[in-house]
């Protein structure tokens, strides 16, 4: 499980509620979230913010989401 995932479980909120918060190709959202492609870091702020924690907390220095 990925950090992302973990905060998206803590909150209650959907990979699909997330998308619609952070906008863009869904697809890419969704593999970003589940740990299988970087973001970059416009997206890593945008993500970070729709879930209201920082960017470390859920993103290496590579912008791969971190293993929770």
């Amino acid at each position: 499980m990925t950090a992302i995932k973990r905060v998206l479980k803590e909150k209650g909120v959907s990979i699909h509620e997330l998308h619609k918060r952070v906008r863009g190709n869904r697809t890419n959202v969704y593999e970003i979230a589940k740990g299988f492609s970087r973001a970059t870091a416009p997206r890593q702020e945008r993500i970070a913010r729709a879930l209201g924690v920082r960017i470390r907390e859920i993103f290496d220095e590579n912008g791969m989401a971190r293993k929770a």
